[in-house]
């Protein structure tokens, strides 16, 4: 049941996100818009490099491409599992294409976009999550550590041995944000708690976050938190298999 609403969290934070990107993009198409023009239907695309399958990160942004397509009747398309390799010749893709605005779902995405960008300056790009700017490129940071907070805190009020833990894919800006929210909210409510965390260098390798949630479930880790995408799923697994949190 936590895991659900875990999940559900992300989704609806990535959903409004995408959504309100979508609008405020309309929005702005619409006002430079010659009102004697036929209105177009505005063309999305939705592309990350991990996986739709990973009831994660992934399947959130799959998931709000089909909610902004089937609400606004949006030409959308999307696209999993692209290696990082090839970020920036899949941004040129769908920029030749003609779509008018690319989501592109993950922070290295970050650098790539604003060279596309440069190179297609009527192509509008989103990254989520990221850090990047220019006159057509946004990005989106949420403020995640306050929803973490909240988590460290029920973290530290659950724990039985007084030891919690994370595992984190890898150490982007804004997941070590997220792990520093939890670690504060453990901490505001009890201030003894030791706190494990291990990064994995890797976003789709379930047997791997099997191995890193075990080795710091043997250190007395009995409330565990994972943002490690598909990796994650090892995670579960290895909590359910120890009895913990």
């Amino acid at each position: 049941m936590a895991r659900a609403k875990t999940y559900a969290v992300i989704a609806g934070i990535t959903v409004a996100a995408i959504v309100i990107t979508v609008i405020a993009f309309t929005t702005s198409a619409n006002l430079q818009r010659n009102p004697a023009e036929p209105r177009s239907t505005l063309r999305v695309a939705v592309v990350t490099d991990a996986l739709f399958s990973d009831k994660g990160w992934g399947e959130s942004s799959l998931n709000a491409a089909k909610f902004i397509e089937s609400k606004y009747g949006f030409e959308v398309a999307t696209e999993d599992n692209i290696s990082i390799a090839d970020i920036e010749s899949t941004l040129k893709k769908y920029a030749k294409e003609g779509y008018d605005l690319i989501i592109a779902h993950g922070f290295q995405w970050g650098d790539p976009a604003l060279r596309v960008g440069k190179q297609y300056p009527g192509t509008k790009i989103v990254v989520f999550t990221g850090l990047v700017e220019s006159e057509n490129v946004a990005s989106i940071f949420p403020q995640q550590q306050q929803g973490s907070f909240l988590l460290g805190a029920i973290a530290g009020m659950m724990t039985q041995t007084n030891v919690i833990g994370y595992v984190g894919g890898e150490e982007y800006p804004n997941v070590v944000n997220i792990f520093e929210g939890y670690k504060q909210g453990a901490k505001a409510v009890n201030p003894n708690v030791k706190i494990i965390g291990t990064y994995l260098n890797d976003w789709d390798n379930p047997a791997k976050g099997k191995e890193a949630a075990t080795s710091i479930i043997r250190q007395g880790v009995n409330v565990i938190f994972h943002v490690a995408d598909s990796s994650g799923q090892g995670v579960i697994k290895s909590a359910r298999e120890n009895g913990v949190y």
